[in-house]
């Protein structure tokens, strides 16, 4: 994902049609929305993961 993109979703409003998975959640550094598992990857000095433990608590990392 682009960062005009990214910059265009922030602007509308939208959340980027993220959808929760089990294992890691990415959240924007910048503005704490929930950012696709590519974008969190591709971008890792703007965003942190969450690790989701069996008992339901995130941990960031």
């Amino acid at each position: 994902m682009s960062a005009n993109t990214f910059a265009q979703c922030l602007r509308e409003g939208t959340d980027m049609g993220v959808k929760k998975s089990n294992g890691k959640n990415y959240r924007s550094a910048i503005t704490g929305r929930y950012v696709t598992t590519n974008y969190g990857k591709s971008h890792p000095k703007t965003t942190v993961s969450e690790r989701i433990s069996r008992t339901g608590k995130k941990t960031s990392k």
